[in-house]
């Protein structure tokens, strides 16, 4: 039964502030990256009184967004050792400030002191000020920008 299999992880950190033990910690092997978080969340709350607002994780090189056990079973990692889980301070996706509209995608962008210009994949070249707005569009072009 998946749910009463574990594996061995040691957790480690390139953040300092974030380290917690370095020992071997028994886990589910169906849990995920906020279980995850949630568990190094409150070992730093009990070993330093060090708070985040969560961890990603890394196993082999790559972020965890499934299960563990599915993580390592595509990564081709063994869980009859002790497998390494790297962790990080997870940081919100940024917020767009300002948006301007294009009938496809960009492929380049140029800026001056006073205006920017940028082209895009269906042959247009637009021309803009600095605070965004629309000075002169030519879509008359034979390929991409």
């Amino acid at each position: 039964m998946e749910a009463d299999r574990h594996i061995q992880a040691r957790f480690v950190t390139r953040q300092p502030k974030y380290a917690v033990p370095d020992v071997p910690y028994s886990i589910p092997v169906n849990v995920s990256y906020p279980e995850l978080s949630n568990l190094i969340k409150s070992v730093l709350k009990e070993t330093n009184g060090q708070v985040s607002n969560g961890f990603d994780f890394l196993v082999a090189g790559e972020f965890v967004r499934s299960s563990l056990l599915e993580h390592l079973e595509a990564k081709g990692v063994s869980t009859e050792s002790v497998i390494e889980v790297e962790y990080l301070e997870e940081f919100p996706p940024p917020n767009a400030r300002d948006s301007l509209q294009h009938d496809d995608w960009v492929s380049s962008v140029h800026g001056s002191n006073e205006w920017f210009l940028s082209g895009c994949y269906d042959n247009s070249v637009h021309i803009w000020t600095k605070d965004g707005t629309s000075v002169f569009n030519f879509a008359d072009r034979k390929s991409v920008v």
